[in-house]
């Protein structure tokens, strides 16, 4: 792993919030709504999401209809850099992989050159936006790691595909497409 585990619940709560921003504009989202999609515990999702709104790249509201959101801005411009800077230090893309002090171009250690294609991809990653990586992929699959989930992925699934007919069908579907991302759910 190259990021910490705050680092990661940290991305996998924006790339949530991103995914509800774009669904219902601006609706705040419950802390514990958002834990149990990034299999977290509610306190310390919470530490996590306090994090990012006092770092301005997300919002909060207090109160009985409060919650975390996504302005359209933050929505339009945050990357995964923006988010790794407050949890993470830039050590992943500074010095040598091995720890070597004099590892550089002009002496570099026996790994050095696979090392800095890792960075340069690395560096591709963290310049990505939240908004354009919420649906690449497997649309929230990577975020299931819990049963209760699948319930709330149905419920998105047939908000998404209202007309669909047949219930085992649209379960069948899911199953499926869960699969394909290395994910197994049952609706049993």
């Amino acid at each position: 792993m190259i990021f910490s585990n705050s680092c990661q619940y940290a991305i996998k709560s924006c790339i949530y919030l991103a995914v509800k921003q774009d669904k219902v504009k601006q609706d705040k989202i419950d802390v514990t709504e958002i834990s149990e999609f990034i299999n977290s515990p509610v306190s310390f999702t919470s530490k996590i999401l306090q994090k990012l709104a006092k770092s301005n790249i997300i919002y909060s509201a207090k109160g009985r209809v409060g919650g975390f959101y996504l302005d359209n801005l933050q929505y339009q411009t945050t990357t995964i850099k923006d988010i790794c800077e407050i949890f993470d230090n830039d050590g992943t893309l500074k010095g040598c992989i091995l720890g070597l002090s004099k590892c550089n171009k002009k002496n570099p250690c026996s790994i050095h050159h696979y090392a800095l294609e890792i960075r340069d991809k690395i560096k591709y990653i963290l310049s990505l936006k939240i908004c354009d990586v919420k649906d690449v992929g497997n649309n929230l699959i990577f975020l299931i790691d819990k049963p209760i989930i699948k319930n709330k992925l149905y419920e998105m699934f047939v908000d998404k595909f209202p007309n669909s007919k047949s219930k085992k069908f649209e379960e069948e579907l899911i199953i499926s497409y869960a699969q394909k991302y290395g994910r197994n759910i049952s609706f049993e």
